[in-house]
Order: structure tokens, then C-alpha cells, then sequence
């Protein structure tokens, strides 16, 4: 069964939950305190650039029904070194962090979760305020058949500009609604977001033609009733793999992309056009 709550909106057209992960950190299945509470063992992120949402998607070892119905999770991020020190319900606490996002949660979803949700600073934590930044602004689901948690949040609530393009500390800790019970963390557990491809209009341009698309090999061609000017090419952080500045009926990436989902921007005199690309 999968159960998805969503307190605001902050996924839009491109972000999902199944996206292409990358791994954080990991960690040994029943080694938690208490068997009855959520055991992590995965921990991932997926940013996707063009919305500029982040997700987190922690795996356990198992999520019953009954777990489902009181779950708490924390997610810590320390970024340009020296955060404010504070407990974050893991075994190793001794570290900087400079935020932390919160989900202590009782309840039925998709509408019936109540209890702590949110984004705090290492001050707010420190008061015991854990959503002394933004509350209420997660989009959480939960898949007891893969025993994952998936959290979604606006990228600027978590992670400012000036960290992006560096790796940032990000640490996770699981349990129940009122206790955690066991940390996914490494001291070389991090993560690496940047610019989002800054394209805020994406255009259904029914002038340009990708094909194949899905690509099996990374070769693909574009045609356009106007004219060409350069192609980029963004993977799924937003990150710029790539300008094209001709050939474009004959585009090779076979050798600079890996299988998974790209951004393709086409820009012309006329307009900018932004698709997906899925290499397979």
C-alpha cells in the first residue's frame, strides 16, 4: 500500500517520487533500539532542477501498517562548515548541523497525519521549536510495500544559494512519532546540488521534434521550424552536461550519459523550449 500526504504542494510537473536517487549514506538493517519502531537502512536524494524541489527517500527495513500510523523521521544538513551543534537522535550527535527537517506523525493519511512537520535552524531546535523556519511544507509518502519515506520541500527551504556546487553534510535518523530509534549516517555521507537549469517557462512546442525518444544509446536528432541557435543538455539535478552548438539532426551523448532522465533545452531567435530526455 502506498500512502501519500501532502501538506503543500511544492511538486510540480518534473519531480517525482520514483526519480533517479543518489545515495547519501547507508546503514545496517535491526540495529535500532526498538524493534517496534522504524529501522532506516538507505538513505538518498533526488534534486530535481527544473521545479527546484529536493527529496529525500529513506529506506527501512520494514514499514507495517501500523507503523505507518505513528512514523518520525529527521533529516540534518550542515553546509560552509559550522553550524550550531545539537542532538539529532542519532548515535553520533556530536556534529554541526544548520538545519533540520522534521516529521513526528500520528494519523491516517493523506489528510489525517497531525503532529510536529516542518524545517528548523539549529537555534530553533535549541528552543525546542522544530519548525521555527517553515511549517507545514513537506510533501510526504509513505510506501509500506518498498518500506520507503519519501519527503519533498522547496529547495530554498532547506539549502540556500550560497551552498550549491559543494557538499553538504546530510544525515537522517528514524522512529516513531515521539522517539527515534536509529540514525542512517556517515561522516562522508553528502550531498551536491546545483543551479537549477533557470528556465521557468517550458513550452509544449509542437515545432520541435526529439527523436528517439527514449534514446537506447544516447544518439538522438532535433528538428525545428525555426532556427537552431544551441542545445543544452541538463541531467536530472539541473546540473549542465553538455552545449551542442550544431548537428543537431546527428547528436551523440553515447559516451557523456549514463541511462536516466535529462533536461534538453532548444534555443532559437523565437523562444526556449525545455523537454525531457530519457536515455535507456
Amino acid at each position: 500500500m502506498k500512502r501519500v500526504f501532502s501538506i503543500l504542494c511544492v511538486v510540480l510537473c518534473y519531480a517525482s517520487v520514483n526519480a533517479q536517487y543518489t545515495t547519501i549514506s547507508s546503514d545496517n538493517s535491526a540495529d535500532g533500539s526498538n524493534p517496534t519502531l522504524l529501522d532506516g537502512s538507505l538513505f538518498e536524494y533526488y534534486h530535481d532542477g527544473p521545479s527546484d524541489s529536493l527529496w529525500f527517500r529513506i529506506t527501512t527495513s520494514e514499514i507495517t501498517a501500523a507503523q505507518s500510523l505513528d512514523l518520525g523521521f529527521n533529516i540534518m544538513v550542515n553546509y560552509n562548515d559550522g553550524g550550531s551543534t545539537f542532538n539529532f537522535w542519532g548515535a553520533d550527535n556530536s556534529n554541526s548541523f544548520h538545519k533540520l527537517v522534521t516529521g513526528w506523525v500520528v494519523g491516517t493519511p493523506p489528510s489525517g497525519y497531525s503532529g510536529t512537520i516542518g524545517i528548523a535552524d539549529a537555534m530553533g531546535v535549541n528552543s525546542y521549536n522544530y519548525t521555527n523556519l517553515y511549517s507545514n511544507n513537506l510533501d510526504i509518502v509513505v510506501d509500506e510495500v518498498n518500506a520507503t519515506i519519501t519527503i519533498g520541500m522547496k529547495r530554498s527551504d532547506l539549502i540556500p544559494e550560497n551552498a550549491l556546487g559543494q557538499p553538504i553534510l546530510t544525515a537522517a535518523a528514524v522512529g516513531g512519532s515521539t522517539a527515534w530509534n536509529d540514525d542512517i549516517y556517515s561522516s562522508t555521507g553528502t550531498m551536491t546540488l546545483y543551479n537549477s537549469v533557470g528556465v521557468t517557462e517550458y513550452t509544449n512546442d509542437s515545432n520541435v521534434t526529439i527523436f528517439p525518444n527514449p534514446s537506447s544509446n544516447g544518439i538522438f536528432s532535433i528538428e525545428s521550424d525555426n532556427e537552431i541557435e544551441n542545445v543544452k543538455i541538463y541531467n536530472s539535478t539541473g546540473k549542465l552536461i553538455v552545449t551542442i552548438l550544431n548537428d543537431f539532426s546527428n547528436i551523440d551523448l553515447s559516451a557523456k550519459i549514463s541511462t536516466g532522465i535529462y533536461f534538453v533545452e532548444i534555443i532559437s531567435k523565437e523562444n526556449s523550449y525545455l523537454t525531457k530526455l530519457m536515455i535507456n
